[in-house]
């Protein structure tokens, strides 16, 4: 349970993360479930293999792509196997240099990148992996975007529910037939036939 000081800066973040303009990487209905992140992390022998739930619940609550958290940690760190800080997937200098920035916990470098990459970046424009790249990756960034891609790729998403079918419109009727014919050329038909023969009965 959240509890403290730290739910509410979450909620803070996420009302502000709700007023963003949208974005190619907001959470959507298409991001991948707890339980794919998992399996996707547990295919690439990831230290985070646990925390699927926990990139859905933040990827949600910041109204971020979860795949675009993952995807980082697999060009910064191989998914966390070759860290330089301790608990740190996605070499997020926060004391600006790798060793004195590391985390408790996965969770709690999880729950900051999110947070900030909601805030420092897509907030202010960086929508893009390339643009991202420009200001996330400092050196050694050449192959930086084409990893983050292809493991973004590479996850798993939730198929876009289905559009409902419509029921096409029933064609208009063309009302009650006689003959072929509607009523009223009927009606005036009958009327002039009664017409001819009342005339001539007058003059017999």
């Amino acid at each position: 349970m959240i509890a403290g000081p730290f739910a509410f800066m979450l909620a803070v973040a996420a009302q502000t993360a709700l007023q963003a303009p949208a974005s190619t990487f907001d959470y959507s209905p298409a991001s991948p479930a707890a339980a794919q992140i998992g399996d996707y992390l547990a295919r690439k022998k990831s230290p985070m293999v646990g925390l699927g739930e926990s990139f859905s619940n933040y990827g949600r609550a910041y109204n971020v792509e979860p795949r675009l958290i993952v995807a980082i940690a697999g060009a910064e760190t191989g998914f966390g196997r070759h860290v330089c800080a301790d608990k740190n997937s996605w070499n997020w200098f926060y004391r600006r240099n790798c060793p004195e920035s590391p985390f408790p916990t996965y969770e709690a470098g999880l729950e900051r990148v999110t947070r900030f990459m909601r805030l420092s970046y897509i907030n202010r424009g960086y929508d893009s992996i390339q643009l991202i790249r420009s200001k996330y990756c400092a050196a050694g960034c050449e192959n930086w975007v084409g990893l983050v891609s292809r493991f973004y790729g590479e996850m798993p998403a939730n198929a876009l529910p289905a559009p409902i079918p419509t029921v096409p419109a029933a064609p208009p009727r063309d009302g009650l037939r006689v003959f072929g014919l509607p009523p009223f050329l009927l009606f005036f038909a009958a009327t002039f036939v009664v017409a001819i023969w009342a005339s001539r009965s007058l003059r017999r």
